[in-house]
């Protein structure tokens, strides 16, 4: 019979791997908490971090720059998986500018959640960069907007009869 699974922490939880060489029980280090932050400072500083500070000050001498977040990281982590699926950009360098256009173009269409779309009343990303939107369904706006080419604004009026 196979042994029952250990129930996993809550969300939150941290669970940290830290080895103890030097003799120690690590239970009864643990349970006291001073001892055990100052086993912790004295493994800090044994072991430095390279310092890299000096690196990422070089981003302070430009105040209005923007700094990475959830805005840059998220169509970053989308392309990425993008260009993994297709493999970096084998072939023709025609079909890899089409592929990135085309992933622009999904990224740029795809539906807010709705949460968003209540906040700002907009349906995607395109009607919140242009300010309008060709129809209420966002697989229809992407077809309207990429057969316009972004060039003229949709006929009201049929003109064919």
């Amino acid at each position: 019979m196979a042994k029952p699974r250990r129930k996993r922490g809550t969300a939150g939880d941290k669970t940290i791997c830290l080895p103890v060489a030097d003799g120690r029980d690590y239970g009864t280090l643990v349970e006291d908490r001073e001892a055990f932050r100052q086993y912790l400072n004295e493994q800090i500083a044994a072991h430095p971090v390279k310092d890299m500070s000096r690196f990422f000050q070089q981003a302070f001498d430009f105040p209005d720059a923007y700094r990475t977040s959830n805005q840059v990281d998220r169509p970053m982590n989308y392309l990425d998986c993008t260009l993994y699926a297709m493999q970096n950009f084998h072939g023709l360098w025609e079909s890899a500018e089409q592929s990135s256009r085309a992933m622009a173009l999904l990224w740029n269409s795809h539906p807010f959640c709705r949460k968003t779309r209540k906040a700002t009343g907009c349906l995607c990303p395109f009607e919140q960069l242009n300010g309008f939107r060709y129809h209420d369904t966002w697989v229809r706006n992407l077809l309207i907007a990429t057969s316009l080419n972004a060039r003229r604004p949709l006929l009201r009026v049929a003109h064919t009869k």
